[in-house]
């Protein structure tokens, strides 16, 4: 069941809704969805990927065209080259020009001077070098936030509040291999600073992918789309609609009913589908 038609679902159980709450159920079945997943914990939510240390930063105006991660960009006058992998946007306005924000860059040779930088596809102004490395960088886009391993072969990394590292680490300056960090929304804040960007690896659970009117739910079984999704859907819409009734609210507390109902199929299916057990073994 794609976006669209849970959308009419959702719609014939609302009663013809104001124009307000129709335009809000697309963030109403996304909603319902990350909640749904986030309580069941799917196992292909959980995914391998690594975060990757900022070594320089190089701030920028005047952004004409695009620049993104991955791209190598050249200073038009100097010829210094660098890596992208991070960009922090201040001004998105690629189009009009006026985008404005901050790289980060590694693998840098050659000195930045004031110049326009260019990649395969784009274009910005820049007032000088780069500076040193920041103490933060951006985890993955689909992070959902719940972080199950971070680490390398070579030691430990150490996680901790961001208070408590902070105490450790009060100036955050600490030049080195990384070994503790902490991790406060999406934003992964660490010590020491690598003096040349450093990939982590990590395990962690991501996001499901946003539904527009042509995707169907990630990671839900197309059985539980109408009891999970429409009448999640629902109840967070009677939710409001509902707001402020005395009493019980009829609606709201139905449409739960059922997607409380989903919700435990759910925990089910995916139960039945963690049993991997070996079958055999090495025998020395």
């Amino acid at each position: 069941m794609d976006l669209a038609t849970i959308k009419k679902e959702v719609m014939i159980k609302l009663q013809d809704p104001d124009p307000d709450l129709f335009d809000r159920l697309d963030d109403f079945a996304n909603e319902i969805v990350n909640m749904a997943v986030e309580e069941v914990e799917p196992p292909e939510f959980k995914v391998i990927g690594s975060v990757t240390t900022a070594s320089n930063q190089l701030a920028f105006t005047g952004g004409t065209a695009e620049i993104s991660v991955g791209d190598v960009i050249t200073g038009g006058t100097g010829g210094a080259i660098a890596t992208v992998i991070s960009v922090t946007l201040t001004d998105t306005d690629w189009a009009g020009g006026t985008a404005a924000g901050t790289l980060g860059v590694t693998t840098q040779s050659g000195t930045f001077e004031s110049e326009t930088i260019t990649s395969t596809t784009g274009s910005a102004t820049i007032a000088g070098d780069s500076t040193a490395a920041l103490y933060y960088t951006s985890m993955p886009s689909n992070f959902s936030g719940k972080l199950l391993f971070l680490g390398t072969e070579s030691r430990d990394i150490h996680l901790h509040n961001l208070d408590e590292l902070m105490n450790l680490y009060p100036d955050m300056d600490n030049v080195g291999d990384v070994t503790d960090v902490a991790i406060e929304g999406n934003t992964m804040y660490y010590q020491g600073i690598p003096s040349t960007a450093e990939t982590i690896p990590l395990c962690f659970r991501r996001n499901p992918v946003a539904m527009t009117n042509a995707l169907e739910p990630d990671g839900i079984p197309e059985y539980l789309h109408r009891e999970i999704v429409v009448c999640g859907a629902a109840m967070l819409a009677w939710g409001l609609i509902e707001d402020g009734i005395e009493g019980q609210k009829v609606n709201y507390l139905a449409e739960k009913y059922q997607y409380m109902n989903g919700l435990q199929k759910f925990h089910s299916w995916v139960a039945k589908r963690r049993r991997n057990r070996p079958i055999g073994s090495w025998r020395y």
